[in-house]
């Protein structure tokens, strides 16, 4: 498997080959991943299934938010309960499910 590392982006046309000059890094011997690769996997995948819950417990079947005339605790304004979710679309480009993204743009 072959990397390049190309700092403006600049290919030979049609030849797929980077162009002279530009640094070329070889990946060629399979290595495991560092542990903070595992661990962020980890914490992705656990936000993955804590965030369908997180949908489920604050929103209804049609998307709508599950509204109370009042809450106790920190939310105190009208758009914090929304606030939940929009980190959804992130945590996706970031790894996470595409799943989480799509419920989000439903709330």
């Amino acid at each position: 498997m072959q990397f390049a590392v190309l700092a403006s982006g600049a290919f030979a046309a049609g030849s797929g080959e980077p162009l002279s000059g530009i640094p070329v890094i070889r990946a060629d011997v399979p290595r495991p991943a560092p542990t903070w690769a595992v661990l962020q996997r980890h914490l992705i995948e656990t936000l993955d299934r804590a965030g369908v819950e997180f949908v489920k417990a604050y929103t209804r079947p049609d998307g709508r938010l599950r509204w109370k005339e009042r809450y106790e605790g920190g939310m105190n304004s009208s758009d914090d309960a929304y606030e939940g979710f929009r980190g959804f679309s992130l945590h996706h480009v970031l790894g996470g499910s595409k799943e989480l993204d799509i419920l989000h743009r439903r709330v």
